[in-house]
């Protein structure tokens, strides 16, 4: 019998940090009541971490008491066995604090997510959730690419413990067709007879299909989330996995009781935070590379695409199938390049102020209170790549330095209105053909070492990063002062902010560097100001300034 388990609050936590606003969950457990979705994922139950969590990561029954889930609803549960393992043995104790009686709990589900080398250890865990009375399911991830005969080993294993209800397949690089389902499904039929269920990852656009495909080979189990949130790409849609099932007959099911839940505060949160498939996570999945290298990547900004394309190479190259900060933090770091420049910066600035100006949020969503302060201080601006929100006529020059910034943009060079400052020897042909001489200030640039170093023509920086490539612009220009705008900052657990962080520590180091000070909001170790601070000024600058 076919069955549609909704996993949205555990599987898109993974953006909010297990923290949902409680309107939304109100909505979210009325809407999937009245569309007859037969069991909930509500979330994970974690044992206590460091740092903060919301409430949907750790799922106690006290917290689930206060919660109005439908009666026609199964409420289940994940739980890592990573997190309730002693090497290969169970950890028994743990399971006992955080579990009680099935019938003095909500939950009905557990589901236990195990990759291949933690199988063993998972049985233990099974056995003592089946005794405690609760339904098990067994979640195994990344089976994508594995070869037959493991998988259907993993089947006869769980059969032998005889305390599975329903046996998982889980896409989680989300690089698996239908081919790779029908052969994950006969794989596992070798040995298991029970009922079985797949997990599908939207990467490649096929989540839906696989979903589908899945059902047709008598799969019974089928996940989906709200709007398709999850970690990375997302997953299959519950609202169109419940079309689908009523155009194929099975009955029962009323998607349209989602559809307000989707377009209200799903379609926020995924503006917010920006789910689904793109150009980074196909290529995670034909690279078979974890999804969460691309999250952190694109996490809290949109000028991380020239990074990610760079890292997603590097990972390509080496085994990424499993998620590692410090190696996402390596590959984000870029190999030692040196293009000689033929521009002079020499008196550019000339003793006045330099504005900077990157994308954050912030400038995006008050461009106009940073565009009357360039009114009335008159600064000379530099705007880090060409997609600044700023009204025309603000900046006296663009600043870019990294390849992957000039492929992406070079449709922009030829619409600006004020000349690019770059390596000319960095940009690509095709770029170089469109424009004027003119157009380019080649300043040249060297990447490497720990220190800033600012000659009239080029100068050294510690990262290809087009910040760390303005500040030594202003330097090397003569500026009095250094101002820096839309740099909001990428969040404590996020590798780019380490990179910038490293950036600002390198220029401290600095000997003779000019003053920086952040007058919009930031979480860098930086000097604090703001642009509504009444600051006195005199003899007017000429707007407008150009080289």
């Amino acid at each position: 019998m076919t069955k549609v388990l909704d996993c949205t609050l555990r599987d898109g936590g993974y953006y909010n940090n297990w923290d949902f606003a409680p309107d939304t969950v109100r909505r979210y457990l009325e809407a999937v009541g009245n569309a007859a979705i037969d069991v909930v994922e509500i979330g994970l139950r974690s044992p206590a971490q460091k740092g903060y969590a919301g409430p949907f990561a750790y799922c106690s029954d006290a917290f689930l008491d206060t919660l109005a889930v439908p009666e026609t609803v199964t409420l289940g549960v994940m739980i890592n066995a990573s997190q309730y393992r002693n090497g290969d043995v169970a950890n028994l104790g743990l399971i006992d604090r955080l579990f009680g009686e099935r019938s003095t709990s909500r939950v009905g589900l557990v589901r236990i997510a195990a990759h291949y080398d933690e199988v063993d250890a998972a049985r233990g865990i099974a056995e003592h959730l089946k005794h405690l009375g609760y339904t098990v399911g067994f979640n195994l991830m990344q089976v994508g690419g594995r070869p037959q005969s493991h998988v259907s080993d993993v089947a006869r294993r769980v059969a032998a413990w005889e305390t599975v209800d329903v046996l998982y397949f889980a896409d989680s690089l989300g690089n698996m067709g239908v081919r790779d389902v029908e052969d994950i499904v006969a794989a596992l039929r070798t040995d298991w007879t029970g009922a079985l269920g797949i997990h599908a990852h939207d990467n490649m656009s096929a989540a839906l299909g696989n979903t589908l495909r899945a059902l047709e080979l008598g799969v019974e189990w089928l996940d989906a989330t709200i709007f398709g949130m999850g970690r990375g790409a997302g997953n299959t849609r519950t609202e169109y996995l419940l079309i689908e099932l009523e155009r194929r007959g099975h009955r029962g099911y009323h998607p349209d009781a989602l559809f307000p839940l989707v377009l209200g505060p799903f379609n926020e949160l995924q503006r917010a935070h920006q789910w689904g498939p793109n150009l980074f996570y196909f290529l995670s999945g034909a690279y078979k590379i974890h999804p969460s290298y691309v999250q952190e990547m694109l996490s809290s900004t949109e000028g991380a695409s020239d990074h990610a394309l760079h890292a997603m190479k590097q990972l390509r190259d080496g085994a990424a199938n499993s998620y590692s900060l410090d190696r996402l933090r390596t590959v984000l770091q870029p190999q030692t390049v040196s293009y000689p420049g033929r521009w002079s910066a020499k008196g550019w600035a000339d003793g006045r102020t330099v504005l900077i100006v990157a994308n954050g949020p912030w400038i995006k969503l008050n461009a106009r209170y940073l565009a009357d302060y360039i009114d009335r201080t008159r600064p000379l601006v530099i705007s880090l790549n060409t997609n600044s929100p700023l009204p025309a006529g603000r900046i006296s020059v663009y600043a870019a330095c990294h390849a992957f910034r000039f492929a992406m943009e070079a449709d922009h060079y030829l619409e600006l209105d004020a000349p690019l400052v770059a390596p000319s020897a960095a940009l690509p042909t095709e770029v170089t053909n469109r424009l004027d001489d003119s157009a380019v200030l080649d300043y040249g640039m060297t990447v490497g070492g720990d220190r800033f170093a600012f000659d009239d023509t080029g100068c050294t920086i510690p990262r290809r990063l087009a910040a760390a490539y303005a500040l030594a612009l202003a330097n090397a220009a003569g500026a009095r002062n250094i101002l820096l705008a839309g740099f909001d900052g990428y969040g404590a657990s996020n590798p780019l902010q380490d990179e910038m962080e490293y950036v600002f520590a390198c220029y401290r180091a600095t000997a003779g560097t000019v003053p920086v000070t952040a007058v919009t909001p930031t979480t860098y170790s930086i000097e604090q100001s703001s642009l509504f601070t009444p600051e006195p000024w005199d003899a007017p600058e000429r707007a407008g300034h150009r080289p």
